[in-house]
């Protein structure tokens, strides 16, 4: 496996649009000072299948993952974005057409502000998730991270576990550019043990979580607008009521 991604490396590294560029050193970053608690220690595993995943190539091998299942998918990542107003990204479509054979899909997403202040991100697509699972009667959830409650700064993650035996650990975002023209890497990882793994860290995430993140509801302009029809009515009233 080290061979193989060397191979691609070695293939990167020699293409035609390689250049040496000089960079400049930027500020110096500060560490935090908070220290994060840790919950999960490293773990070693012997006796795993390992396949490798690198897109543009081979990412189509997330979607046969996701054609696989059969017991249950459970997806944490960064964002998802689907490929237009009317059509769902493929790997989440995969995921919910699992759901409608039946197999319980959860998926989690990043709540950090920027992937939750625009009219097109993580809240609303875990709005649209959970709106088809209800529609269509499916065994489907998606949240948004309680970030706060698990003490992260935000998701990251670009993983799968499928049926509690396979895990997919990688790079590859959920969007159209990612799988379709960046070189990213992953693998994906065929052992109980490590499926059980990362299944105890995605469901100490998955808890908090909250199913649907909304906006705080505004009471005062509630109260304007009621003001304002109750006046319209009054008018009303006395213009045409004698």
């Amino acid at each position: 496996m080290a061979d193989y991604f060397a191979g691609v490396y070695q293939t990167d590294v020699s293409g035609y649009a390689v250049s040496p560029i000089t960079g400049i050193q930027g500020k110096t970053e500060t560490i935090p000072g908070v220290t994060y608690k840790k919950e999960f220690s490293p773990a070693r595993f012997e006796g795993a299948v390992v396949t490798t995943v690198i897109s543009p190539d081979t990412s189509d091998q997330i979607t046969r993952l996701l054609d696989s299942a059969q017991v249950s998918i459970e997806i944490e990542q960064a964002y998802i974005t689907n490929e237009s107003a009317t059509e769902l990204n493929p790997f989440l479509a995969a995921a919910i057409n699992a759901s409608r054979r039946g197999v319980p899909v959860r998926v989690l997403l990043d709540s950090y502000w920027y992937n939750v202040e625009d009219t097109k991100d993580n809240d609303e697509m875990v709005a649209l998730i959970n709106e088809i699972a209800v529609t269509e009667h499916l065994p489907l959830e998606a949240r948004c991270a309680d970030l706060a409650a698990g003490g992260i700064e935000k998701i990251h993650n670009k993983g799968v576990i499928v049926d509690e035996l396979l895990v997919l650990v990688s790079s590859i975002n959920w969007n159209s550019n990612s799988p379709n023209f960046n070189r990213e890497a992953g693998v994906i990882i065929e052992h109980p043990g490590v499926a059980g793994y990362f299944h105890a860290v995605f469901e100490d995430d998955w808890a908090p979580a909250v199913r649907s993140y909304e906006e705080p509801v505004d009471y005062t302009k509630i109260a304007a607008v009621v003001i304002v029809i109750g006046l319209l009515l009054v008018l009303y009233y006395r213009k045409h009521v004698r």
